[in-house]
């Protein structure tokens, strides 16, 4: 099931508010990845790992993406 995009937006602007809620970054980036926007969802990974890079979660986010774009090199 695809998330509504008012959904999205309504994370994108808690995130513009407070861009350290890293749950919100995580969730958002989740629901970009179930809706197949890798590109969108992509620079809220990037983050994640930058501030949490041993975090399970977003650790298992980036391997979303990259198992979306048959990227075996980012394993």
């Amino acid at each position: 099931m695809t998330a509504p995009e008012s959904v999205i937006a309504a994370l994108e602007n808690l995130l513009s508010d407070n861009p350290a809620n890293h749950e919100v970054r995580m969730h958002l980036a989740g629901l970009l990845l179930d809706n197949g926007e890798l590109k969108r969802a992509q620079p809220h990974v990037q983050e994640l790992l930058a501030r949490l890079p041993a975090d399970p979660q977003a650790l298992t986010l980036a391997l979303r993406i990259a198992h979306a774009r048959n990227d075996t090199t980012a394993v």
